[in-house]
């Protein structure tokens, strides 16, 4: 069997690497972190949500009103 002595130095050594206490605490501010932050990160989300769908209801329009010069490339280029 292994001299107590072994075994402490062992988990010693084990919880140097993997220290569980600095784990749960930088866990806990990253979540707290995350939750104060959540609405200014939905609101971006809806900004960028609603630019684009701006640009898809544009280019189908574009599309709509002109269905013959969508082939050139550079008026379709510009509709968004």
């Amino acid at each position: 069997m292994s001299s107590p002595a072994v075994i402490w130095q062992l988990s010693k050594d084990y919880f140097k690497r993997n220290n569980p206490i600095e784990t749960l605490a930088k866990t806990m501010f990253e979540t707290a972190y995350n939750l104060i932050t959540f609405n200014s990160k939905m609101k971006l989300l809806k900004y960028k949500f609603m630019l684009a769908q701006q640009q898809l209801n544009n280019m189908e329009q574009f599309v709509g009103q002109n269905p013959y010069q969508v082939s050139k490339g550079s008026r379709f280029d510009r509709a968004y």
